[in-house]
């Protein structure tokens, strides 16, 4: 999304905002307060539309806990709060384990997988690496199990891996996945229809 539809986006966020029912709204997303401050930065601004309800700057953050499951929290503070204010709270929270500020001048640090690229989180490139050799095995034509089996396999990792990583801000390359995958499939249903007739005669996977 380039900065021209980044504004028309925001700008259609702060007109829903206004003719919303609700009084108060907060924004929220992980590690950072980018959306909320990209919304107050344009409002009002170039005959772009000012807020007319009040939004609150919030951060979600996953955070360590005695618990077998993972544990989220959703941070609310005041819309009162500066830039600065909003900032120095972000670089006082530290990342789990490696003892290392949450901040903007973070180098790239790797951790369960995935990476902090200054605010940004994204799926490291060996996890990456792991995702595609064990789409590999699950797709290999050798591998003599039925379509049902394979896919049900499948299914089950491509949805935990997704849980796990689906709050990575790397969306770009997921399209590009989602076409291998697919053709990795069609090349096991085509090495399964073994002669040119049945090929012909099936219908064809999408």
């Amino acid at each position: 999304m380039d900065a021209a539809e980044q504004t028309s986006a925001f700008s259609a966020i702060i007109s829903a905002i206004n003719d919303s029912d609700v009084a108060v709204f907060g924004v929220m997303d992980y590690w950072t307060f980018d959306g909320y401050l990209a919304i107050k930065s344009l409002q009002g601004r170039n005959g772009k539309p000012a807020l007319s309800k009040t939004v609150l700057p919030g951060m979600k953050l996953r955070v360590e806990a005695p618990v077998e499951y993972r544990l989220n929290i959703h941070v609310l503070l005041s819309d009162e709060l500066s830039t600065q204010h909003l900032q120095d709270f972000k670089n006082a929270l530290l990342v789990g384990a490696i003892d290392r500020p949450l901040s903007d001048g973070t180098n790239d640090v790797v951790f369960l997988g995935f990476t902090f690229r200054g605010t940004r989180l994204r799926w490291s490139d060996e996890a990456f690496g792991d995702f595609r050799h064990r789409i590999r095995q699950l797709t290999g034509r050798s591998w003599g199990v039925s379509m049902d089996y394979r896919l049900n396999q499948l299914a089950k990792y491509l949805r935990g891996w997704m849980n796990y990583f689906g709050i990575s801000d790397h969306y770009r390359p997921v399209p590009v996945l989602d076409h291998w995958v697919r053709r990795r499939v069609r090349m096991c249903y085509w090495k399964q229809w073994r002669r040119t007739r049945t090929k012909s005669s099936r219908p064809k996977v999408r």
